[in-house]
């Protein structure tokens, strides 16, 4: 396999969400979860962790 998949799932709120980066404009493989929640409706409040990734908390890439 070659390259990066271009679609990542996971869980939110007890439901399977799947982004395609292929077809969401305003979604790159490097926009950070903090990001990402944030730009959903009832997910404003979401907070950073630590601010610098040794905790995990920062954000995770695809």
């Amino acid at each position: 396999m070659t390259g990066h998949p271009d679609t990542i799932s996971f869980v939110l709120d007890d439901v399977i969400v799947s982004v395609d980066f292929q077809e969401d404009d305003g979604l790159k493989p490097s926009t950070s979860v903090l990001n990402y929640l944030r730009s959903l409706d009832g997910h404003k409040g979401v907070k950073e962790g630590c601010g610098e990734g040794d905790c995990g908390a920062l954000f995770w890439q695809k």
